[in-house]
């Protein structure tokens, strides 16, 4: 309203996403023999996040621009890993299979090579040990007996 006159009305229209959002698409499992798989797929639309499970166990969640992870295989055989996305909009997608077979699987870390003690002094059995590392690990522990 303008001076007393009302304004013409003025409408515009909006264009919403769609009610059924569509997941990832062409989901690929390739494992490396080390208990791993990589996981790659395509955005089929604007995610805020990815999620991925792996035999119903979700392993991570992602940015919804990813395409692709590692993540572990904690099963030998077959397992079941899973890639489903929210939308930006909070919308929930699908999940969308691929099976990520896994031939040997040491779930055992593994040993420390070549190790080596030597007295530096035989009256306090002051002793140097070395060994080589063969993986990363979380922890070593040093018994002595």
């Amino acid at each position: 309203r303008v001076n007393g006159v009302d304004a013409i009305d003025a409408c515009c229209s909006i264009s919403c996403p769609p009610i059924d959002p569509l997941p990832p698409g062409a989901v690929r499992c390739t494992t490396d023999g080390n208990c791993n798989t990589t996981v790659t797929w395509t955005n089929q639309s604007q995610y805020a996040q990815i999620i991925v499970t792996v035999n119903g166990t979700m392993m991570t969640t992602l940015p919804g621009s990813a395409t692709s992870v590692v993540v572990p295989l904690p099963n030998l055989g077959a397992n079941s890993v899973s890639v489903s996305a929210t939308t930006i909009c909070g919308d929930p997608t699908p999940e969308v299979f691929c099976t990520a077979q896994s031939t040997f699987c040491s779930l055992l870390p593994t040993p420390v090579t070549s190790p080596v003690c030597n007295i530096l002094d035989p009256c306090t059995c002051e002793t140097q040990v070395s060994w080589g590392n063969s993986q990363v690990y979380d922890e070593i522990q040093l018994i002595v007996d």
